[in-house]
């Protein structure tokens, strides 16, 4: 089955960063680009009432962030080590020089300006 996700197809989308995090843009790929969005759940042994109530208020906060006007979309980025939620625009042109997901996980970091 395939689904649209923020405009790239099913779980299979990857990003790649331009510039010193100028832009990032998700096309097609291998699953490191994510809707910014958690799913609810009953109570279970692995996903319990604090989770859960954890969960409800990450979605209000980002609910709460206004979208952009040129079509950027909240996205979870994969990372090595977690998660960088970002602003990113789909289904767009990647310049070859932009650093991909896959690259080095330094150099992923150092693009994205990640500090901790």
């Amino acid at each position: 089955m395939t689904e649209l996700v923020n405009g790239c197809t099913g779980r299979a989308c990857q990003y790649a960063i331009v510039g010193l995090a100028e832009m990032i843009g998700c096309t097609d790929g291998n699953q490191g680009c994510f809707e910014a969005m958690l799913f609810n759940g009953e109570p279970t042994k692995v996903h319990d009432e604090e989770l859960e109530k954890a969960t409800v208020q990450i979605q209000t906060i980002l609910k709460g962030l206004s979208p952009y006007a040129d079509g950027r979309k909240l996205s979870l980025l994969a990372i090595d080590g977690g998660f960088f939620l970002a602003w990113t625009n789909h289904d767009v042109q990647i310049p070859p020089d932009a650093v991909g997901q896959d690259a080095d996980p330094a150099e992923v970091k150092a693009a994205l300006k990640i500090i901790s």
